[in-house]
């Protein structure tokens, strides 16, 4: 049973982390843009 805890856990970790590289690199790609223009 805990090793499915385990397992859930780093799962959501990982797709929490996934949304926050996400939402900056849409950052980003705006910043760059601005730039270049």
């Amino acid at each position: 049973m805990r090793k499915w805890l385990v397992i859930a856990t780093i799962f959501l970790f990982w797709q929490k982390l996934g949304l926050f590289f996400v939402k900056y690199l849409r950052f980003f790609v705006v910043l760059d843009k601005k730039q270049f223009c």
